[in-house]
């Protein structure tokens, strides 16, 4: 079975179609995933019976993690670029600029902060979370954190085949150490999939 503990993965496309209307896979995704192992359906049900008590409790006593009220919480982040020409082999540059731009998003220091809807505005603030490319790998070697490999495949669909070295593309690290982010050329509208 597979491990869900924060296993929070994100798919990124590299490419996507100008005039196609983009579209999120994380639903279609969710739904592939119950259809191969109904027994997901408690796995996930679970989940959101645990989110939903944790943000249902108003009691200030309830510590919402183990760490100090400044700390600032730093995640390690391996990006697996695939890609199948040179267009969809992206620099170094850019990956670091959306590092950069995931950064201020979580420390609401983003430019475009002021549109935060009124509903949302009390509840904004800094998340104390900061994403940073990994500097170790799962062996213990140095690394730039960026993990790149040609790839046959002129595309990546929702079945999960970039995480996997059998279907052409990159298996993941230790999701318990590693934030894995896939960037990718997916088929179809979808710009990317999440769970």
């Amino acid at each position: 079975m597979r491990s869900f503990l924060p296993g929070l993965l994100f798919i990124l496309s590299a490419m996507y179609s100008a005039n196609a209307q983009r579209i999120c896979g994380a639903p279609a995704y969710k739904l592939q995933m119950l259809k191969s192992d109904p027994s997901l359906n408690g796995v996930f049900s679970n989940i959101e019976k645990q989110i939903a008590s944790v943000s249902n409790k108003s009691n200030g006593n309830v510590a919402r993690r183990d760490t100090t009220s400044n700390e600032i919480i730093y995640i390690p982040v391996v990006i697996h670029l695939l890609y199948h020409n040179a267009g969809e082999n992206i620099s170094d540059v850019q990956v670091k600029s959306q590092m950069d731009a995931l950064n201020n998003d979580f420390s609401m220091s983003n430019s475009d902060r002021i549109n935060t809807p009124k509903a949302f505005k009390p509840l904004a603030a800094d998340a104390r979370i900061r994403f940073c490319l990994a500097q170790v790998d799962v062996q213990g070697k140095r690394t730039t954190g960026i993990e790149r490999k040609y790839t046959t495949r002129t595309s990546f669909t929702t079945d999960d085949g970039m995480k996997m070295a059998q279907k052409d593309g990159i298996a993941a690290w230790d999701s318990k150490r590693y934030l894995n982010i896939w960037v990718c050329n997916l088929s179809s509208r979808c710009v990317g999939y999440r769970l």
